[in-house]
């Protein structure tokens, strides 16, 4: 199997007086995109994990670990960074989840007495998280969205299942504080459309920090449910600095599991829509937004029209791939972060000019081969569709990147292979459910 050599490194670019970066969810792609970019420049990079066995925890460029409560311990886990000891002053804070960017953000006057932030206030980094709020300045500046309502009431959730047409999905309103991470829901039509909607409202178990800060957080936003959104969904990413200057690329999600409201297994590179990155601009000149974000997109039943339907302000899953097209996310925000303006000029001088060979295709080796394997006995991929996904990832060439491969950093990909070998084994049924019978 082949596939390209890592991005090379690159000497230090940073003042010496800097120290090093704190981050967390070692599981996350994003985070260890983040650890590797950042490592690779001569940074500290220390991983805040509640488990042992992490995908970034084992990376070379994680200079060390440290024991922290879990991120659903909101309370507790600020507490602990505020405890943490002082070797670690100075050390970047940036989220890779919902919750950190959040939390980092909620905090920020407690924190950044020790730590170095790069955050917005928590009503900016909110109203980007939230989903109705979202809509809503996207619509204020012509940035088209899906059909939506935010019931708050019963009586409200009854009078829209009594007059609904078409297909609905229901979703949390955010993903902050949630206890177990529900993804969207499509709901029947008519006289069952109600009391399907309050059983999905019943699962959502949100942290009392969350609901304190917005009560009406319980109550699942309805929103057009389109098809075609699972090989359709469009990635536009990258860096905003303060005044607003969006440095970004694009790129599509072909391939997700589950097929309707599944993580990402396979992307291709694309054109930057420069009318998207207009939009997103005008969002986060709105509210005042500054740092990475990624938006996503779900293309109109006529295959042409875009509509905003997310935004994470905060390091991504797919990270990696602009990482290595030559968009470095995490030094740039280091770099404002620190104040370092030489650091600034050249990283943005340079994008584009570290990539690897420019890749097109970005996907999760691990991930998608159990896809493949086991939906392959219960009959899901045909022979030549299951050629066509091996070949994405086998073809010779630099075309294609991995989340977790790195031939310097191979470790982490080991680490991920076990996880997903040994997540089948502890739970048999649900692996056949899901992968055989994709039920």
């Amino acid at each position: 199997m082949l596939v390209p050599s890592p991005r090379p490194d690159i000497s230090p670019i940073f003042a010496s007086a800097n120290r090093g970066v704190i981050l967390t969810m070692g599981d996350y792609y994003g985070t260890l995109a983040a650890a590797r970019s950042l490592g690779r420049i001569g940074l500290s990079v220390v991983l805040a994990e509640s488990r042992t066995w992490t995908t970034t925890r084992f990376s070379r460029h994680v200079s060390q670990s440290l024991k922290c409560p879990a991120m659903d311990r909101h309370t507790e886990f600020i507490s602990w960074l505020l405890d943490l000891d002082g070797a670690y002053t100075g050390y970047l804070l940036y989220p890779s989840c919902d919750d950190t960017a959040w939390l980092y953000a909620k905090y920020a006057n407690e924190l950044s007495k020790k730590y170095t932030l790069f955050s917005p206030s928590v009503d900016i980094i909110y109203s980007l998280l939230n989903k109705k709020k979202l809509a809503d300045l996207a619509r204020s500046v012509h940035l088209e969205t899906p059909e939506y309502f935010a019931p708050l009431s019963d009586d409200e959730v009854w009078s829209f299942a009594s007059s609904m047409q078409g297909e609905w999905i229901v979703k949390p309103v955010t993903q902050i504080g949630l206890e177990i991470a529900y993804k969207g829901q499509v709901l029947p039509s008519g006289r069952n459309f109600y009391d399907s909607y309050k059983a999905y409202q019943k699962k959502l178990k949100y942290h009392k920090n969350i609901v304190k800060f917005d009560p009406n957080v319980t109550w699942p936003i309805i929103q057009r449910y389109y098809p075609q959104a699972s090989d359709a969904i469009v990635s536009v990413a990258g860096y905003v600095s303060a005044d607003g200057v969006f440095s970004s690329l694009s790129s599509r999600k072909i391939l997700q599991f589950p097929n309707l409201f599944g993580v990402g297994l396979c992307f291709e590179g694309l054109e930057v829509n420069q009318n998207l990155c207009a939009g997103i601009v005008r969002i986060c000149n709105m509210v005042k937004y500054f740092g990475v974000v990624e938006a996503e997109f779900v293309v109109g039943d006529d295959h042409r029209k875009p509509f905003l339907i997310d935004m994470n302000p905060r390091f991504y899953g797919q990270m990696g791939f602009e990482v290595q097209r030559g968009l470095p996310l995490p030094d740039m925000v280091y770099a404002a972060a620190t104040g370092d303006q030489l650091a600034c000029r050249r990283l943005l001088g340079n994008v584009g000019k570290n990539a690897i060979g420019t890749p097109t295709r970005f996907g999760n080796m691990n991930r998608l081969m159990l896809v493949l394997a086991l939906g392959s006995l219960g009959g899901k991929f045909s022979f030549s569709n299951l050629r066509n996904w091996l070949g994405f990832v086998t073809s010779a060439g630099s075309d294609y990147a991995d989340f977790t491969y790195d031939a310097s950093d191979k470790w982490p990909w080991v680490v991920d292979m076990v996880q997903v070998l040994a997540n089948c084994l502890r739970h048999p049924r649900d692996t056949f459910r899901k992968y055989c019978l994709q039920t």
